[in-house]
This record gives C-alpha cells, structure tokens and sequence, in this order.
C-alpha cells in the first residue's frame, strides 16, 4: 500500500449519494406535511348559530364529510384525491337558532351570511393547512438531516405535492355531489339533514344555497323542530314513501308512521305482502293503516288473501288498486292483485299467471292512456309495464333494484320494509328494513329525484340514506344497492356501468 493512501477513520459510514440525500429529504418533507396537516389544519369560524370546524384532511378517497354529532354524519363525493374537506360542529347557540325559527327574515338573511362564512372557512382551511403542512415538511426533513438543503427539498416536496392535488380535486369536482348526500345516523333526524325535495339541483351556481341549507337544517334540527321555511317551492314535487313486504313485522307501523312525517309525504304506496298468511286473524295488523298521516295506496300481494283485500276496503285510510284508476294526491295510480296466493314457503308461484296479469295490467294501462304509476307486486315481468307509465313499483324480491325501461319507465323494486317480518329472526344478523321516498314532479309525473333508506334490523337505530337525482336528458341505468340475501348479507350484485351506485 502506498504510504499517501489513506484508510477511512474507524466507526465513520461512507456519505449518502446526492439522490439518496434528495429522496429522503423528499419522504421526509411528505412525512411531516402529512403529520402537520394532521395537527394543525383546523379553523374555527361561527355559520350563523354554529360554532365549527373545518378542515383539509389526508384522505385517499377525497371528497367532503360534515360531522353533526352525536346525530351522525353527511358524505358528500365532491371530489377525489389524497385531500378531503372535514367539519365538525363545535357549539351551538340556542337562542339564536330560535331566532330563526322564529323569524324568517332572519333566515333569508342567513344564506348569504353562511355563504360568505363557508367560503371564506373553506379559504383559510386551506391556507392554514398548506401553512402547517409546509411547517412540519420543513421541520420534520431539516431535524432528520440537519441540513439547510435537506429542510428546502422537504418543504418544496410538499407545495408540489398541494399543487397536485389541489388540480386533481379542481379537475374531479363534482358540483351534484350536493345534491346526492349520503346521511348516516338516527332515523328522526335524516330528512332534516338531508334536505326535502327541492335541495335537488344540478345546477353548480346553486352551490352556496346548498350549503346555506345545510347549516339552516341543522339549526332547526337542533332547535328541535323540522318545519324550518328553507325553500319555496314545496308544490311542484308529490313525494311517495314506497314500502312493500312487511309480513307482519310490529316495527313497520312506527317506522313508516315517522318516515311519512318527517318527509311529509303525500301518499304511502304499498306493492303488497303485508301479511304473511292472509288469515282472517290478521286483519287486526292491517287496521294500523287507519292511522297512518297520508293516503295508503295498496295492492295484494301473494302472501295476501281475498280476505286481507277485504279487509283493506274496510279500512278508512286505504286506497285498493285491482283493476281500476284511482286518484291520489293528484297522480292517477293503477295496479292489480297478485293472481297467485302461495302464503306457503314451499310452494312456487304460477309464473304464467303472474305473466298474464302483468300483460293484463299493460293493456289496461295502455288503454286508459294517462296512468301516472303503475302497482304490481311482482316484478318478474316488469319490462311489460315499461312505456306504459312514468314509473312502475314492485316488491315481492326482498331487495331494492330500480332500472330505467327502454323507453323511460322506472322500474322500482322495494325490498322488506317488515325486515322480512317475523323470518327476520331466523338468521344471525337482523335483516334491513327499506324503504324509499319518491319525488315526482306535479306537473309532468315525472320522477325527479328518491331517497332510498336502509335502517338496521331488529336492535339497531342507525339509517343510512341515499338520494338519486333522476338526469331525464340521459338515458341512464340506475341500480340501488346491492341485493340482501335471506341472511341479511350483500349478495354481490354489481351496478350497471352509468349507474348511480
């Protein structure tokens, strides 16, 4: 060895590449903008009587979610991205939301104030949390490293990657989000959250009335009253709350009784099987219908005798469709009893017959020439009725499926309402209970929009609902959730490419 070699001193480790040095002073700078977003992103800002607060979130799957506990919360699919927006209610002051109720020219002076309030939490939000992302890549890259450079590629790292996902979210957004929010909570306070009938929009410079609405709501929900005056034009829509297959479940009554309340429903429309016999000794279940808060249009099912239709007549609030037009809060509905009567499990239905009838229900239809809904409990054969009305409403199949006919009719299969009545017992987890409320436009009977609502079964308080906005310049095919199987479990059903699920 040559006597100028020198030997790298004992205990001291080769340098880092330059590319090395960069891609840790890169993680680094990620890592820390993560941890500080995380920490230090919220603004606090009052919205009217609501004390909140937001902000920006590292989320994978983007979009905007507003807590309203302990009642539940709102999914709105805004946008994507690594980025989502959170609020959180904080405090809540009472005497001002009674202000509201109280005074409606309070409210109409609220909008534009919570407007200007959302838009400018949602700016400094943003600000504040690009300021303690960029603070903790900086600090988390130059204490890793103690170099000057290491800490300026951190923080560098991170304003590309906001820069990034500020375009990915811009590029994605998705105005009608805020008209298809996703509630999931208690079932008295849904609907308030939601919003009725004329929250949908499609329409993007409705965006801040939106939002408006939603802080409005959710002052009158908790002022304990849902009869806040937030939207003028309650007349143009018929709303129908949909159910079918109650078999006699105990619960039905009290869950569509409050469901028709809080939405303020219209009519009720049951596609049949409300019994599970059609024993004379049930007729006292379907004397609950007598007081249910809107007309109960009603058609047999299979599980539903001559007998249960009799009874049915007998009963005040209920409308009986087999066969003839009736007229029910200005919609014509018509429909017919299901020809077969097998309240035996282990006996199939006559599918000819049910094919024949459903034939039968068309001509009708297609004579009488201005049916608004049609009402059949069987949907075997439901592309028949398609062309025949603007909408058309099964059940029988214990799972919600709603399709667009060729040639626009919507085709909307309800599951259980009853939870599959007493059977909802049998399995180790308590089947769901469905229902779906229905807007439709007065003037042209056309669907507008629907809510579907899926509440747990037996021992659960939790909904979750769902709202569709119906696009009729497209000729879409919406599918509902996936199917539920005798167990209470999906069964894999997958949505058709367009859909809204």
């Amino acid at each position: 060895m040559s006597s100028h070699q020198v030997r790298p001193a004992a205990g001291r480790r080769p340098s880092l590449t330059v590319t090395a040095r960069v891609t840790a002073a890169v993680l680094l700078g990620l890592a820390g903008g993560w941890l500080g977003l995380s920490v230090a992103g919220s603004v606090h800002h009052e919205v009217g009587p609501l004390t909140t607060s937001m902000r920006i979130v590292p989320t994978w799957g983007g979009g905007t979610v507003v807590e309203i506990a302990p009642l539940g919360e709102l999914r709105l699919a805004t946008h994507a991205g690594p980025l989502g927006i959170h609020a959180t209610l904080d405090g809540f002051d009472v005497e001002e939301a009674r202000a509201l109720v109280t005074n409606p020219e309070r409210l109409s002076t609220l909008k534009p104030e919570a407007v200007a309030d959302i838009t400018w939490a949602v700016k400094m939000a943003v600000l504040r949390g690009l300021a303690a992302a960029l603070v903790g890549a900086v600090l988390l890259a130059g204490l890793a490293s103690r170099r000057v450079l290491s800490a300026a590629i951190g923080g560098g790292s991170v304003l590309v990657a906001a820069a990034c996902s500020l375009a990915v979210a811009v590029t994605g957004w998705n105005p009608n989000a805020l008209a298809e929010p996703r509630y999931t909570g208690l079932l008295t306070t849904a609907p308030s959250v939601v919003g009725t009938a004329e929250s949908i929009v499609t329409d993007f410079s409705t965006y801040g009335d939106q939002l408006a609405q939603i802080v409005g709501n959710v002052s009158g929900l908790y002022s304990a009253t849902s009869s806040l005056p937030l939207l003028p034009d309650q007349d143009e829509v018929v709303k129908i709350l949909h159910v079918s297959d109650l078999h006699l479940a105990p619960q039905s009554w009290d869950v569509i009784a409050t469901v028709a309340e809080q939405y303020d429903v219209d009519v009720i429309v049951d596609s049949g099987d409300i019994t599970d016999h059609g024993s004379r000794a049930e007729n006292r279940y379907v004397e609950e219908v007598r007081r249910m808060p809107a007309p109960y249009v009603w058609v047999r099912g299979n599980h539903d005798s001559a007998v249960t239709q009799r009874a049915m007549r007998q009963v005040p609030n209920a409308v009986v469709l087999d066969g003839k037009p009736r007229e029910v809060a200005g919609l014509t509905f018509l429909g017919l009893g299901d020809p077969t009567f097998t309240p035996d499990k282990s006996l199939d239905n006559d599918e000819r017959k049910v094919t024949e009838a459903t034939e039968d229900l068309a001509a009708a239809a297609e004579n009488l020439g201005g049916v608004d809904v049609l009402v059949f409990h069987d949907p075997t054969d439901a592309s028949l009725l398609d062309g025949q009305a603007p909408l058309a409403l099964f059940g029988h199949k214990h799972y919600r499926k709603v399709e667009r006919g060729e040639t626009g009719t919507f085709l909307m299969t309800q599951g259980s309402t009853g939870g599959s009545g007493l059977r909802a017992l049998e399995p180790d987890e308590p089947t769901d209970i469905l229902l779906s409320v229905l807007y439709v436009d007065r003037g042209t009977s056309q669907l507008r929009a629907y809510d579907d609502i899926r509440l747990g079964g037996l021992g659960s308080a939790a909904a979750s609902i769902n709202r569709h906005v119906v696009d009729h310049a497209g000729d879409t095919t919406y599918v509902a959730p996936p199917p539920v199987d005798g167990t209470g479990g999906e069964t894999g059903a997958t949505a058709v490419p367009g859909g809204a699920e």
